[in-house]
């Protein structure tokens, strides 16, 4: 359930962050730093786009609340004000703990890590079934659609009953930095690295595009947690959960893969692996990432190949355009934004998490983690013949 608009005194109902859209719909282009001059071009031509997407939300806002309000007339809006109001601070939803959680069938009790490894199994399952053609001219007939970016293959496909988005990147990390450092060490203390950054998510409103703030809401093992990320998509305020499986397959076949799922739509304030599904953040449904999982296989000590697939359910409804954007923007952001950040790890709250001692730093299952996978990928390379 959304909060109504704080700057109106005929209680519009509009949630804060759609009714800044419409506020700022004069503001300039210099709020969009990333984008390449086609981008923004389309980005102009698609206002009647976003206008469609904003009462779509309001629409789904009005079917929670009220069957019979009808929705709002909508501002035309330019596509500069939606990336303007990205940095609109939505108020986010406690937690309803006077509700008694309702059981999912997955998650029974006393047989939690039993569903997370069925969990795991299943989604290698999907992704492997589902996986983008070798061979590019049987892209259209997968339904698989080419919408690379130069240094990114970026593949999209969309399904039906239900509607789901299906997305694969693959990414050598030397066509977006010079070097991608996975862990490094010095005196003990860890300066750097890929692993640490990605793998504590608690920090990723620190570097990772989109995001606003991150929580942990169970943590099984240092391979095994869940979490929520909580985004900020131009104008939209949205959320998703995650169970993280993290497996060392350097051995057999060359990466280490993390595999992802969400809880089902409609979960909230119900029991899910362990947890009490919170409810989601911002006026959309919830994001839900039926699997994905992101495999690294490092191809030298400072380079590294990424190979990432998700299937998402399609419940905002939102513009494909917006999404090819979105996707596109991942692809081509997420290393050289995770390379930027490691120079400013000396002294951030991550070195203090890393290398701290006590509550609230890493622990020492945790730290074992970490460096046992920094040593595998050194043996993994070390017999890996050289490239001339």
């Amino acid at each position: 359930m959304g909060h109504g608009c704080s700057s109106c005194s005929d209680g519009c109902g509009k949630d804060q962050e759609i009714h800044s859209v419409q506020a700022g719909s004069e503001l300039g282009l210099q709020a969009l730093p990333h984008l390449e001059e086609a981008e923004v071009a389309e980005l102009k031509s698609s206002s009647n786009l976003l206008q469609a997407s904003i009462s779509n939300a309001e629409n789904c806002k009005s079917n929670n609340e009220s069957a019979s309000s009808p929705a709002a007339p909508v501002q035309d809006v330019s596509p500069a004000a939606a990336q303007a109001a990205m940095d609109v601070k939505a108020e986010k939803e406690p937690l309803a703990t006077a509700e008694k959680a309702e059981a999912l069938p997955v998650a029974a009790p006393g047989n939690v890590d039993e569903a997370v490894e069925s969990l795991l199994k299943e989604c290698v399952r999907a992704i492997e079934e589902d996986a983008v053609p070798s061979d590019s001219s049987q892209l259209a007939a997968s339904g698989w659609r080419d919408i690379s970016k130069p240094s990114a293959k970026v593949y999209y496909k969309a399904k039906t009953g239900p509607a789901r988005d299906c997305i694969s990147i693959k990414v050598r990390s030397q066509d977006q930095v010079p070097e991608l450092p996975l862990l490094k060490v010095q005196n003990g203390h860890i300066r750097c690295g890929a692993i640490p950054t990605v793998w504590a998510t608690s920090y990723w409103n620190l570097w990772f595009p989109f995001c606003d703030s991150t929580k942990m809401l169970r943590l099984v093992s240092p391979t095994r947690f869940i979490c929520q990320i909580i985004l900020k998509v131009m104008f939209l305020t949205l959320d998703f959960i995650i169970c993280v499986c993290i497996e060392d397959r350097l051995e057999d076949k060359g990466s280490v893969d993390v595999m992802i799922q969400s809880p089902p739509p409609g979960s909230e304030n119900k029991q899910w692996l362990g947890i009490t599904v919170p409810p989601k953040s911002g006026s959309l449904p919830r994001i839900c990432i039926r699997n994905a999982r992101v495999e690294a296989r490092p191809t030298s000590p400072g380079n590294v190949d990424l190979f990432t697939q998700a299937e998402m359910d399609d419940v905002s409804g939102a513009p494909q355009w917006l999404k090819t954007f979105v996707f596109q923007q991942l692809a081509i952001r997420i290393v050289p934004d995770l390379v930027k950040f490691q120079g400013k790890i000396p002294g951030s709250p991550l070195d203090k998490y890393l290398n701290g001692k006590g509550d609230g730093c890493v622990d020492a299952d945790a730290l074992d983690f970490m460096f046992a996978i920094n040593r595998n990928i050194e043996d993994f390379l070390s017999k890996r013949p050289s490239s001339s």
